[in-house]
Formats: structure tokens, sequence, C-alpha cells
């Protein structure tokens, strides 16, 4: 349920809007085939295994048809605070941090200038090491000191220890959002 709660989310989607984005047939209910369906339509194939489970376990009543009630009642209250959270011994490249501070933007809904209003904490017009970093933990990201430090070098083009406007847009424009996605098992609905 998490990882289609994260995905609506992501795409921008209302409960009601998913629900109707698998409801294929438009008879108000996601049947299996109607599952099945949306996840070709939706070039979700890598995710049928996941959305298939997601199903199984959303149908209380176990006819094979999921109900608005039942696919409201799967993706209600589900905490999607931490999840782009990486944890492992091998640490977080630039560009996968680049990456994940990129789907969190998405996942509020903000855009690039949205985005560096929001990280230049103190508001004199750049974004500092220090602000990044509070940032980054707001969001909870889980990236290391050591990781924000690679981060901020990797998006400080001119060497300069902030961030212009201009370095911050490039960098999300570059950021592999879609990649960060895929590897938590998540996906845009479009």
């Amino acid at each position: 349920a998490g990882m289609v709660t994260s995905s609506l989310l992501f795409s921008r989607l209302t409960v009601e809007e998913g629900f109707n984005a698998f409801d294929v047939d438009g008879d108000g209910a996601v049947s299996s085939d109607d599952m099945r369906a949306a996840i070709g339509q939706l070039g979700l194939e890598a995710f049928a295994e996941l959305l298939m489970a997601f199903h199984a376990d959303a149908n209380r009543a176990r006819d094979g048809r999921l109900t608005p009630g039942e696919w409201a009642r799967a993706l209600a209250g589900v905490n999607v605070q931490g999840l782009l959270f990486r944890p492992g011994a091998g640490g977080v490249a630039p560009a996968e941090a680049a990456g994940m501070v990129g789907a969190a933007l998405l996942l509020n809904q903000l855009s690039v200038d949205d985005g560096f209003a929001a990280f230049d904490a103190d508001g004199d017009g750049r974004i500092s090491r220090g602000d990044l970093a509070v940032s980054v933990a707001n969001l909870q990201l889980g990236l290391t000191e050591a990781e924000v430090a690679a981060l901020m070098a990797d998006l400080d083009a001119d060497g300069d220890g902030y961030l212009s406007r201009g370095e911050w847009t490039t960098g999300m424009q570059a950021a592999d959002i879609n990649g960060v996605l895929r590897t938590r098992h998540l996906f845009l609905v479009t």
C-alpha cells in the first residue's frame, strides 16, 4: 500500500483519481483484469508483481474486485515520511542524492524554483551547506554529513561554497528522479 500511496502522491493524483486510472473498464471496481490492463497501459510492467500483490491484499472481500472503499482503506494512513531514505553500507553517491532531493521536491509538489526557496533556509538568495544539511534532514533523506558535503560539491559548479539559483536549477534538472523512484519500487502514473 505504501508503494501505491507514494506513487499516487508523486503523480499528484488523489486516491479517487488513482482508483479511476486502474479501473480500466470503468465499472466502479478494479478487477484483476483491470489491474493487469492498467499495468500495461501505464507502462508499469516492472512493478506488476508488487501491484498484483497490493490488489490481492487490499481486496478484503476476496472476490477479485477492489471497490473504491477497499482501495481507499488500503491507502489510508500510510506514512510516506522517510520514503526516499536508502540505507546501505555503500553510501549514497552525489548523483543519487540529487535524485533523492528532486524526488522529495516532486513528492512535496514543489517546483525547482520553489525548492530553491525552501532550501534557502536563511533567505539570503543562495543555499549554503548548512541550508542543504537542514533541508535534507527535514526531508528525512538519511544522508550523512559526508554525503551532504559530496552533494554540495557536485552541485556547486563554481566552487564558492554556495549554490546559486542557476546551479540549483541545473542540478535538479539533471537529477535522475525516475531512477531514484524505480530503486524504491515507486512509479509515476501518467
